[in-house]
């Protein structure tokens, strides 16, 4: 029924989105209004960084996508008592100029921002490990300096509606009371702290197991590994934490009847700390194989869930 119970719950951080309120975080509309049609379509075939919500664009139709649309519509009722919110306006975006960046930050710190997101940005602001969301569930503050954590784009005018709009739910009201110049600055004296590239994650990337005539064995350091090809995959959490991997190193050798994996990655925290209520998934990886007959990269996608399989689509 919508409820965000579903049976992953337990495995996901932030919890999935309870719709039967009929309130939404990524809209182009005014607080406390219902999201426009488009923002749904957006929020589906884009996905949410930083949460275990995919981009679907690439294993939906637009026909597929409009129907779930309907079907989640149909768990609130607001949908069938208020009218979809007015779209805001959002011009181009100012010159970016040292002086509007400084004009940002004074903001910044003016409007209280640093109470949650902290004066680095970083997510460690004074109230970040108290606040709430509207279902009473613990809310996580990423770090904005890192462009692929923002759940409703980075682009300049991403931010500015993001800005402007509130993510409904969540303490991050909306500034839209604020002078358009003024949630200008606000965007590029955030933009200008990014601290790394966007690093998008490939969904479907090709990797190799290449073949090698004698015995494997498990030792990383073996001479199996010289000279085999590996292959850097970008990884998206299934939930928000601090530190999370975001590359990992993939190699693969084989000998016609073993197959070795080589996973590296570099990881800056010990082996103690989960934000999970339940202490799942410390240092570790597991590999999935779908089994059966699977499709990949057209709309006819079959593969099993990627969280260890599901009921008829099973992995090993």
């Amino acid at each position: 029924d919508g409820n965000g119970g579903g049976t992953a719950t337990d495995y996901l951080y932030p919890w999935p989105r309870d719709f039967r309120m009929g309130i939404f975080k990524f809209r182009s509309t005014p607080t406390d209004t219902l999201p426009r049609d488009e923002d749904l379509y957006r929020t589906i075939i884009k996905g949410v960084p930083g949460t275990s919500m995919p981009a679907w664009g690439d294993a939906l139709s637009a026909q597929d996508t409009w129907a779930l649309i309907n079907l989640i519509k149909n768990f609130s009722p607001r949908f069938s008592k208020e009218p979809q919110g007015e779209k805001i306006t959002i011009n181009e975006p100012p010159q970016v100029t040292p002086q509007l960046i400084a004009k940002g930050k004074e903001l910044f710190t003016k409007h209280k921002c640093s109470a949650c997101h902290g004066q680095s940005l970083r997510g460690d602001g004074r109230l970040a490990e108290s606040l709430l969301d509207a279902w009473k569930h613990a809310v996580f503050v990423h770090d904005i300096t890192v462009p692929g954590y923002y759940k409703g784009g980075f682009e300049a005018k991403d931010i500015f509606r993001t800005v402007s709009t509130g993510l409904d739910g969540t303490p991050m009201s909306s500034y839209a009371h604020l002078p358009e110049q003024d949630r200008w600055a606000l965007v590029h004296y955030i933009r200008s702290q990014f601290t790394r590239e966007f690093k998008k994650a490939e969904f479907e990337t090709d990797v190799y197991s290449f073949r090698k005539d004698f015995e494997l064995n498990t030792d990383v350091n073996s001479p199996i590994w010289d000279g085999v090809k590996s292959t850097n995959l970008v990884l998206r959490p299934l939930s928000a934490r601090r530190d999370a991997i975001e590359v990992i190193n993939f190699a693969s050798v084989n000998n016609g009847e073993q197959l070795a994996v080589r996973l590296k990655w570099e990881d800056p925290t010990k082996n103690t700390f989960s934000e999970l209520t339940q202490d799942f998934f410390r240092d570790g990886v597991a590999v999935q194989f779908a089994l059966g007959n699977v499709t990949l990269h057209t709309h006819g996608h079959n593969e099993p869930f990627f969280g260890m399989g599901n009921r008829g689509k099973p992995v090993n």
